[in-house]
């Protein structure tokens, strides 16, 4: 993580970007020390952005203490509450939750996407931007990943997609999302169902 932040800090600086995401908070100090981190010294990045200008999200989400071997008994929405608190005291605009690529995790126990759709209703209720992930596949059961799309979708979250895969999931190395290329036409329709701006647009027939 800090080798990355660096690097994206550097690019801010020198005016070659203008938004930084992926830098990650975490519910214990245990895991921060795994990555060269403190919560002070993401708080001093957050300000570094700030005093360019730039936009920046934090990223955390339920699951990541617990693959790091460091949740110290604690629950994974209750780590990542504490992740949500922080992201606010920094003062940062926004956080990409919702388990993110930690959804494996999540997914795989009672209650798990519960956790998930609580952790974007709390970062809501704190007024910060909310990247509701979705940018990581966790089951290949249709049902499973339209349902815990569709309880962000109808009540609705500023970025459903955290990340939308323009490649099919077969085809993509990188895990790929809750929803790819292949479901461009159902996305759309689902749209049009709800009446709810997903973000994806039809290409006209022109």
């Amino acid at each position: 993580c800090s080798v990355e932040e660096a690097t994206e800090l550097e690019l801010g600086m020198r005016g070659l970007t203008s938004y930084a995401e992926t830098v990650s908070v975490y519910g214990t100090e245990a895991v921060f020390t795994d990555g060269d981190d403190t919560p002070w010294s993401k708080a001093f990045l957050a300000s570094a952005y700030a005093s360019r200008g730039l936009k920046m999200r934090y990223t955390s989400g339920t699951g990541s203490e617990a693959l790091m071997g460091y949740s110290e008994s604690k629950s994974m929405l209750y780590l990542e509450s504490r992740c949500i608190f922080i992201t606010k005291g920094a003062g940062v605009q926004g956080l990409q939750n919702g388990a993110v690529s930690c959804i494996g995790m999540t997914g795989a126990v009672p209650s798990g996407i519960r956790a998930v759709l609580a952790e974007n209703l709390i970062a809501s209720m704190l007024d910060l931007e909310v990247a509701s992930a979705n940018d990581q596949t966790f089951s290949h059961s249709d049902i499973r990943r339209t349902a815990r799309t569709l309880m962000q979708m109808l009540p609705g979250t500023d970025f459903i997609f955290s990340g939308y895969s323009a490649v099919p999931n077969y085809d993509n190395m990188f895990a790929g999302s809750n929803f790819d290329a292949e479901d461009f036409d159902d996305y759309n329709i689902l749209q049009r169902d709800l009446m709810v701006d997903g973000g994806l647009r039809p290409v006209t027939e022109a």
